[in-house]
C-alpha cells in the first residue's frame, strides 16, 4: 500500500522542517517539500508537529518475570513515543554472561517495539575477555557503574581497546556517586582514560524517560536506520498536538519536545498510541542487528 503524508512540520536539530512523505510498503520511499506529481491517498499533518520515534533506555524491562509486568513497562515507554529500546542486561560475573543473555532474549520475545541488547554491570567487571563476548554476540553498547571507590585508572583500557578490533563497544558510566566533589574527580578521569583509549562513550548517559542523543545512537550503531526520518527506514514516527499558546510554526523551537507526549505513534507503520489509547502487540518488535558500532560516528 502507498501512501503520502503531507505537509508535516518535521521537528530537527535545524529548526521546523515542512516535509512530505511517500510511503511505500510501511517504509518511506521518499521526501521532499512538495509530493505533488506523485498520486495516491493522501493524510494532511499540518496541524501536528513531527518526530521520528524516540530511543528510550530501559534498565528493568529485561528484570519483568511476568508478561503483565512487562506489557505495562512497554505501554510506559509507548505513551512517551518510544519505538526502540535499549535493553541492557545485568552481567554480576562473567560466568553468568551467556545465561543471562540467553534469558534476555528470551524475555524480550514479545516486545511490540524494537530492541537492542547490552550489558549492565560494574566497572570493576570490565575485562578485554568480557568486550569480545560482547562482540561475539554481537551486543553494541556496555553500561559501567562507577561508584566513589571505582579505580577507573585500573581498569586495562589499552586491551579493552584492542579486544574491541572491528567491533568498537562503546562504553558509558552510570555514575553512582553522591558527593558532587568526587563525582566530578570521577568524571574527569573517565573522561581522560577514555579519551586517551579512544574508547567511545558519553559522559552523561541518559538514564530517564529522555530520548537517546544522535551522538549515542551513531555510537551503538542505530543511526541512520532509527530515529530518523530518511528514505529506505521503516515509518516509525509521533505525532504532536499543535500547542495553544503557540502563534506560529517557528516558536516551537522553544518547547520542550522531551517532556511533553505525543498524541500519534506509529511503528513501522502501525498505530501503537492514539489520544485515547495504547495498543500492545505481543512480537511485534525485533531485535536490532548492529553490525558494526559507530560506523557513522
Amino acid at each position: 500500500m502507498s501512501y503520502i503524508i503531507e505537509d508535516a512540520n518535521v521537528v530537527s536539530d535545524q529548526g521546523i522542517l515542512n516535509r512530505s512523505f511517500l510511503i511505500q510498503e510501511n517504509k518511506i520511499s521518499h521526501f521532499g517539500r512538495s509530493l505533488r506529481k506523485y498520486q495516491g491517498m493522501r493524510m494532511n499533518v499540518s496541524t501536528y508537529f513531527m518526530t521520528p520515534g524516540h530511543t528510550f533506555i530501559d534498565f528493568d524491562l529485561i528484570k519483568c518475570d511476568n508478561l503483565k509486568d512487562f506489557k505495562q513497562r512497554l505501554i510506559n515507554l509507548i505513551s512517551k513515543g518510544c519505538t526502540t529500546v535499549l535493553a541492557p542486561c545485568y552481567i554480576p560475573y562473567e560466568l553468568d554472561f551467556e545465561k543471562n543473555i540467553r534469558g534476555a532474549r528470551h524475555r524480550m520475545i514479545n516486545s511490540t517495539i524494537d530492541f537492542t541488547i547490552g550489558v549492565h554491570m560494574t566497572a570493576e567487571k570490565l575485562t578485554p575477555s568480557l568486550v569480545r563476548l560482547c562482540k561475539r554476540h554481537k551486543l553494541p553498547y556496555i553500561i559501567a557503574e562507577i561508584s566513589e571507590h571505582t579505580d577507573i585508572h585500573s581498569i586495562p583500557w589499552g586491551w579493552i581497546r584492542d579486544a574491541g578490533f572491528q567491533f568498537q563497544v562503546p562504553i558509558y558510566p552510570l555514575w553512582k556517586v553522591e558527593d558532587e566533589k568526587v563525582l566530578k574527580t570521577q568524571m574527569d578521569r573517565w573522561e581522560y582514560v577514555t579519551s586517551l583509549n579512544k574508547i567511545p562513550t558519553y559522559l552523561q548517559f541518559p538514564i530517564d524517560l529522555r530520548p537517546i542523543p544522535r551522538v549515542i545512537r551513531k555510537q551503538i550503531g542505530l543511526f541512520p536506520k532509527k530515529g530518523e526520518l530518511l528514505i529506505g527506514n521503516d515509518l516509525d514516527y509521533n505525532l504532536y498536538q499543535y500547542p495553544e499558546f503557540v502563534l506560529k510554526v517557528e516558536d516551537t523551537t522553544k518547547l520542550d519536545y522531551d517532556k511533553i507526549d505525543p498524541i500519534i505513534t506509529v511503528h513501522k507503520g502501525r498505530l501503537l498510541k492514539t489520544k485515547l489509547e495504547t495498543n500492545f502487540f505481543p512480537g511485534y518488535g525485533e531485535e536490532l542487528k548492529i553490525k558494526a558500532p559507530g560506523l557513522f560516528s
